[in-house]
């Protein structure tokens, strides 16, 4: 899955800026007062809105004189769980480097300051994309490589840091169709050009790394690595943190539970409809719902006690009472691949609306069959992995999510083919974390 490294062009000179950038900020600026209006209205909302607001201004930690310096940067939950995992292989070879991770969300925050510990210098928030507040980011920071991840292109960061010599990396990359049809002239040309300014490129899959390079990416600077989201659920899954985890829940050998991972509203009723058919045969079954956004956990409480079942939330355990719910409503971060361990089989959210769907191969990755609903157009290529290892199954509803449930329950021989299927797809695609670490190792060498 690697590949030698491409021919580099040395440091790279500074490069001016062109129409696109001018335009860019020219719109910026006509937005800025009903953007700031937003953005201030935003902030103040938020509990820790001091720190975050003088970050997203610019005024991030100062790097030390004399280190090499990697700005980290992803968005929210599970590209930072995958960042994180490629800062720890960054640390071990690169340990004399300083490096800054940082994120958009307030979950993001929470993860990387946690995942991170120890093994980053500094966890930030990112400066809003303006001119002033990136300069001064940048003159503050003064990053030898910025590492972003996924399709995290934001212009006046990539058009300023490229401006100053920093190489850009892009690790863990993705691409979708969706994104593709979504830029039209004359935003296709500009996005080419933001393209253009990438040093490296680091792709999940071959589809994804055809599609940088249709909208301009040099064939010498990209590269198909894998997925580095695999490396953070087996690191989520660890032994320890297991056992840890089932004795919490009070879940036992030979329990029999199910998970159901980053849902949305409208899902959890289509969950809790085939959840509640199960039960019909597999009276002693529990079920972990794990809402994609922990702040809901109010209102999907409210969707399973309207469903007549029993419930707790993970944050009230451990307790007493564990073994008597049917449903266990995970509003905690971090804990998910720990408990799709735990499970007999999985269902993947986000995949019954429009977002497209979520990793399937989560749940994969510690041995587990997962189904998903027909909507999985964000995460294309995973999904063909998993369907085509045949550990993947797309259902229509909450019938066929039943079914499936209940061959996986009532079948150990079937569990333990899922398990054998699973592993031999993560002997081809774990290891990305490393790979990425590798690349951006190189481009720190001065």
């Amino acid at each position: 899955m690697t590949a030698p490294r491409p021919p580099g062009p040395g440091r790279r000179a500074r490069r001016s800026p062109d129409l696109g950038f001018l335009v860019y900020n020219l719109l910026l600026v006509l937005a800025l007062p009903e953007l700031g209006a937003w953005l201030l209205a935003h902030q103040l909302s938020r509990r820790k809105w001091r720190q975050g607001w003088a970050q997203r201004l610019g005024l991030l930690p100062r790097s030390p004189a004399g280190r090499r310096v990697v700005w980290a940067h992803a968005v929210s939950v599970g590209e930072t769980m995958a960042l994180a995992s490629i800062v720890r292989a960054l640390r071990a070879r690169a340990p004399e480097a300083w490096i800054l991770v940082t994120t958009v969300t307030d979950t993001g925050q929470e993860i990387a300051r946690r995942e991170c510990q120890g093994v980053a210098d500094e966890v930030g928030y990112l400066p809003f994309d303006l001119l002033p507040c990136v300069w001064l980011a940048l003159r503050r920071v003064r990053p030898a490589v910025c590492m972003l991840t996924e399709t995290e292109l934001w212009p006046n960061l990539l058009y300023l840091a490229g401006w100053a010599g920093v190489r850009l990396v892009v690790v863990n990359g993705r691409f979708s169709d969706r994104n593709l049809r979504r830029l039209r002239w004359p935003l296709a040309a500009f996005y080419r050009r933001l393209v253009g300014r990438v040093d490296r490129f680091g792709m999940q899959s071959a589809a994804y790394a055809e599609r940088v390079i249709s909208l301009g990416a040099d064939p010498r600077q990209v590269q198909v690595l894998g997925n580095a989201k695999l490396d953070s659920a087996l690191a989520q899954a660890g032994p320890d943190k297991v056992k840890r985890l089932a004795a919490e829940l009070q879940v036992q050998e030979g329990d029999r539970v199910l998970v159901a991972g980053s849902t949305h509203a409208s899902e959890e009723e289509i969950v809790l409809e085939a959840f509640a058919a199960v039960l019909k045969r597999e009276p002693d079954c529990r079920l972990v719902l794990a809402p994609r956004h922990p702040a809901r956990a109010e209102q999907v409480g409210a969707v399973i006690e309207a469903a007549g079942l029993r419930w707790v939330r993970r944050s009230s355990l451990p307790g007493p009472g564990a073994r008597q719910v049917q449903v266990i409503l995970l509003d905690t971060m971090g804990e998910l691949g720990a408990c799709y361990a735990l499970g007999a089989a999985a269902f993947i959210g986000g995949s019954f609306i429009a977002l497209g769907g979520h990793n399937v191969l989560e749940p994969v990755a510690v041995g587990k069959p997962v189904v998903y609903g027909p909507r999985m157009h964000g995460q294309r290529e995973l999904e063909r992995v998993a369907r085509e290892a045949g550990v993947g199954f797309a259902v229509s509803g909450a019938g066929e999510i039943a079914e499936r449930w209940l061959g996986f329950l009532e079948a150990p021989e079937l569990r333990e083919e899922m398990a054998r299927r699973a592993a031999a797809v993560m002997r081809e695609h774990r290891g990305a974390a490393e790979r990425y670490a590798q690349v951006v190792a190189e481009e720190l060498v001065p």
